[in-house]
């Protein structure tokens, strides 16, 4: 990455070393003037040593650089140390710099001090001594630069907190050589001078911290990042830099208090308001309770089970003294259960009609199974369409394009593995200290994961007669440039290359035979170190001289990279990650060949073995497929619960106390009847809901049917014990006694299932589509299930009664055997026991009190642990237990680091973006409102701890500006001119764009913007006509922004 530096360069090994003694030093006196051929190394232009008095400035187009650079030096009687091949050398070489830091003024003036007073001052002979020369000592490669630590201090002071946009990083962060925290003046300063590290420095400048007292180091007044800074090439005082950029330009952060939901301290304690109230109440209600309790069995005369047995005069006088409500209930009862006895007689004397119109119900709302559809996204599942999330979702998918898709790779050691045990993972020869320490991280690890990365990448996964490749669906950032897929993996550090990753310099400077050369002085180690610090360097500093960039083009975040480390100690990482990017779609269909390959994708990763490799994966599609499955699963799981209820109520039901009569009091057809009533309502409330287009989700195959199952079952219980235990009047018939039984027991059946639909019905409320569909589906089957119950099974119920007692055999109907004795009316066991010994128990003066004693404890805990539920879905309870995403959850929870993205966007198509004071309200940088809304979402980041936001935003509006700015040799926005003064040939469409990398090919190329624009930003007119530009330009060592 181009980091701004002069370009001056080594000579390389004829360089001869000089002493600081041996020049003339005072102020008007130069040490340098001019340029001297090139630096065969770097390939760039080096200064020739002149230590003489300065001299005039050299031409109009020197003094047109220096007021645009060094205005100091631009005066008419000025005299410079630098000529205006140096000029345009400095102009080339600060170019990325000033992209990076023009957003702060104070920083960008502090930093053009830096190299203007090294590069021009008359007085550089008191601050600069030329301690390399060339063989012919003609030419300076290497030099001391003293520069005051005042000054030294108040430059990294100024630029520290400098956000570099498009990344959300600081720009210490590119221009330090190591991550921004890590980062120090000195750090800085020689970063920026070493020409291996660096990659722009033509020249080694180091600076030193002790000097003798011929030195003078360079000084000049710091400009605070909070300061205005006067540009004399625009006449204009910029404003100070944003709070984005200087914290000193921050507002003092409220005090924040955490919001405390029904929550009280007092002292060290820390209570729960409905936890602690609950508590009282409860202890207050145990002694009443006790108390009352006492007092009452020692004043009581009669045993307590006795006291509920009225006489029925008095039940008779209670009655009449009962009020209008009540009576009006009591009408309510004996009319609803005449009416249910009369619907009894008639599905009695009609059952085979009845039965025939109840599976013609069935089928008729059975045939919308054939528009049954079922969502298993979970974003449609989970998430509201009204939701502002989901608005807000739904807005930028249709706007941009929805988030990319990932496959994503976990790597970890096994428990058992060699490596395991290793607390080093690398260390260099002559090295003191371990550089990596993290298990994952071996030479042999990273063999084997690159094996996979680029099987994957090239594997093949068939689409209809197509095959297709990651190639084919990935996302590429720097297409046409550069169309390799992004992958974000530490691999990239190598550019995915084995040879690279092999490659190893011995302490002699010649290739080692192997990575694991026992006495190397670079190897993947050392890269990988380096990388891990400064992802976005274009040479690690190592003497393989690798660069850290990815193969697509941009840097891999060691954050994204690695897992399962402390703070920022990328080289403890436990885990390595690799993440292929997939471009997604709004319309799903497009999306098919995605899927396609995350299909290869999952059954590679499926049957991947290796004896020291633990992986956890997923892909896009891998929680709706989980949860597909586990719906086939539970088809299963359904089939035997309804088979073990069926048997449940054949065997409970059937009154089998002789076992010649087992064939006649065997309940086999009533139990399969009631089975598949239950089973008719669930297929009934899908179709239905089918035939309304109401989509189902795959919860409601899974909890419906046993839901309904439960509620039939006790329906079925209720009314065919009803009857066994009920005796048949003098001169009644079958239909009359059902009739009259399914009048006592049909109310309470009409007010439980009303309840529960009601109850399911009230569910629909919820904005949540699984709970609100799930509670139409159980509201609807519920219902159907009791209106099935006490008409298709009423009538079953009668034809079995009928065969029953015309002696014939269960499911073989015709068969008859009137040999066998007569049933015995004997209670069944578990009848008899409740009837003789739990509910004699459960009556008794010391137990009663008990048991309310006990649920009322357990009332009370459950609500004292309300406020402990942690809100959300845990997504692995969604998943089979024996699902690959239980492994991939513990991993991502335990070791990841990195969560989603956040996007703020301005939903306004026709927000006016080219005003000034609209922009003002979005972008971050110097000159914005400070409740804009980058700085609003900065504020948020500063308050990381509660809002999770872990990096600055990236606004494209402030590199925009950036962007369009007209100064440097090379602007990032340049249109082609015709003027032809180079003497090439002339391109025939005018205003065509150049890009950055445009530089030797097409001289005759122009800035966007005028020369009195620097530093401001473009008007109307130039935002609207030059932002297409903007949009389709990729960033390069040129031009850092687009």
């Amino acid at each position: 990455m181009n980091t701004g530096l002069t370009q001056y360069g080594p000579i390389g090994a004829s360089a001869l070393p000089t002493r600081a003694d041996n020049y003339t030093r005072k102020d008007g006196y130069c040490m340098w003037y001019g340029q001297c051929g090139m630096n065969p190394s770097t390939n760039k232009p080096i200064n020739c040593l002149y230590n003489g008095p300065a001299k005039p400035v050299d031409g109009p187009k020197s003094r047109e650089i220096l007021f645009e650079l060094c205005p100091e030096f631009a005066h008419n009687d000025s005299k410079v140390c630098c000529s205006h091949s140096q000029l345009v050398s400095l102009q080339s070489g600060i170019q990325s710099a000033q992209q990076m830091m023009a957003r702060c003024p104070g920083c960008w003036k502090n930093f053009r001090e830096l190299y203007c007073r090294m590069t021009c001052s008359p007085n550089n002979s008191m601050f600069i001594n030329a301690k390399e020369l060339s063989a012919n000592k003609t030419a300076i490669t290497a030099i001391d630069y003293y520069v005051d630590k005042a000054f030294r201090d108040g430059l990294y002071n100024s630029c520290k907190n400098v956000v570099f946009p498009s990344s959300g990083q600081k720009i210490m962060s590119f221009m330090c050589g190591t991550s921004a925290d890590k980062c120090t003046p000195l750090k800085f300063l020689n970063f920026m001078g070493n020409p291996v590290r660096n990659g722009e420095s033509p020249f080694s400048i180091d600076y030193p911290t002790t000097h003798d007292d011929s030195i003078d180091p360079m000084y000049v007044k710091i400009k605070l990042c909070n300061e205005t800074v006067f540009r004399p090439v625009t006449n204009k005082t910029s404003k100070p830099c944003s709070c984005q950029d200087c914290i000193e330009s921050c507002p003092p952060l409220p005090h924040y208090t955490p919001t405390k939901h029904w929550e009280l301290d007092i002292g060290d304690i820390h209570f729960n308001i409905i936890s602690f109230a609950t508590l009282l109440v409860y202890l207050a209600f145990l002694v009443l309770f006790i108390a009352g309790s006492i007092l009452y069995y020692k004043f009581s005369s009669k045993p307590s089970y006795q006291t509920h047995q009225y006489p029925q005069a008095v039940i008779g006088s209670r009655q009449r003294s009962l009020g209008v409500l009540a009576r009006l209930g009591n009408s309510m009862d004996r009319t609803i259960k005449n009416i249910f006895t009369r619907w009894g007689n008639i599905c009695c004397d009609y059952s085979i009609v009845v039965i025939i119109g109840a599976v013609v119900f069935i089928i008729i709302c059975s045939v919308g199974l054939l528009k049954f559809t079922v969502v298993t996204d979970p974003v449609k599942l989970w998430s509201s369409p009204g939701s502002q999330a989901r608005r807000e979702k739904d807005t930028f998918d249709n706007k941009f394009s929805p988030f990319y898709r990932t496959a994503q790779i976990i790597f970890s050691v096994k428990p058992g593995s060699k490596w395991n045990s290793k607390s080093c993972s690398y260390k260099p020869y002559f090295a003191k200290h371990c550089k990596l320490t993290g298990k994952i991280l071996h030479f042999e690890v990273l063999q084997k994961v690159l094996k996979v990365q680029t099987h994957l990448i090239h594997m093949t996964a068939d689409y209809g007669s197509e095959k297709i490749t990651l190639q084919d669906i990935c996302k590429k950032p720097m297409a046409p440039y550069n169309n390799n897929c992004t992958v974000m993996s530490a691999l990239q550090y190598w550019q995915n290359d084995a040879k690279k990753l092999n490659k190893c310099i011995t302490a002699f400077g010649k290739p080692c035979n192997s990575p694991t050369y026992k006495f190397p002085s670079a190897a993947w180690g050392d890269h990988l170190y380096a990388c891990a610090d400064n992802p976005t360097s274009t040479n690690d500093s190592t003497a393989l001289g690798l660069p850290c960039t990815s193969l697509f083009g941009g840097p891999v975040s060691p954050s994204i990279a690695f897992g399962g480390y402390e703070g920022n100690n990328y080289t403890d990482a436990k885990v390595l990650v690799v993440t292929f990017v997939i471009n997604n779609h709004n319309d799903d269909s497009k999306n098919d060949k995605a899927k396609a390959w995350e299909k290869e994708f999952l059954n590679y990763m499926k049957n991947f073995k290796d004896p020291d490799l633990d992986v956890a994966f997923r892909a896009e599609r891998s929680i709706e497929d989980e949860i597909e499955r586990e719906s086939h699963a539970d088809i299963y799981t359904i089939i035997v619960s309804y088979l073990i209820m069926f048997l449940y109520i054949t065997f409970a039901l059937g009154q089998i106390n002789q076992c010649d009569r087992f064939m006649i009091d065997s309940k086999f057809s009533l139990a399969f009847g009631g089975i598949m009533i239950v089973l008719g309502s669930v297929l009934c409330s899908l179709g239905i809901f089918s035939f309304a287009n109401k989509p189902a989700t795959l919860i409601i195959i899974e909890v419906v049917p046993f839901l309904v199952l439960a509620v039939g079952v006790d329906n079925i219980f209720i009314l065919v014990q009803k009857y066994q235990r009920d005796l048949q009047q003098p001169g009644e018939t079958v239909s009359n006694q059902i009739g009259r039984v399914l009048g006592e027991v049909a109310p309470s059946m009409l007010l439980t299932s009303t309840s529960e639909a009601v109850a399911f019905a009230f569910g629909a409320l919820s904005s949540m589509p699984a709970v609100k569909v799930f509670s139409l589906y159980a509201s609807v089957a519920v219902f159907v299930n009791f209106l099935l119950q006490v008409t298709c099974f009423v009538a079953l119920m009668s034809l079995d009664v009928r065969r029953q007692q015309g002696e014939r055999f269960d499911v073989i109907c015709c068969y008859k055997n009137s040999k066998v004795p007569k049933r015995k009316n004997t209670p069944s066991l578990l009848y008899q026991f409740f009837d003789k010994i739990l509910s004699p128990a459960l009556l008794s003066e010391f137990v009663r009190p008990a048991v309310v004693i006990l649920f009322t404890t357990l009332l009370a805990l459950s609500i004292m642990f309300i406020p402990s539920i942690e809100i959300g879905l845990d997504q692995s309870l969604s998943m089979p237990k024996d699902s690959y995403m239980i492994t991939y959850f513990k991993m991502q929870q335990e070791t990841l680091k990195v969560g989603a993205p956040v996007y703020f966007v301005v939903d306004n198509p026709k927000y006016p973006y080219q005003l000034r004071q609209w922009q003002n309200k979005v972008c971050g940088g110097s000159g914005c409102d400070n409740d804009s809304l980058i700085q609003i979402a900065y504020e948020a980041f500063r308050r990381s701890e509660q809002t999770k936001i872990g990096m600055s935003l990236s606004s494209w509006l402030d590199d925009y500006f950036s962007w369009a700015d007209p100064s440097g040799k090379y602007p990032c926005c340049r249109l082609l001119d015709y003027s032809n003064k180079t003497g090439h040939k002339v391109i025939p469409k005018p205003g065509t764009f150049c890009n950055a990398s445009m530089t030797e090919s097409y001289y005759h190329c122009h800035s966007c913007l005028l020369n009195n624009q620097i530093g401001q930003r473009p008007n109307t007119t130039q935002f609207r006509k030059y932002l297409p530009y903007f949009l389709k330009d990729n960033p390069e060592i040129n031009c850092t922004k687009g």
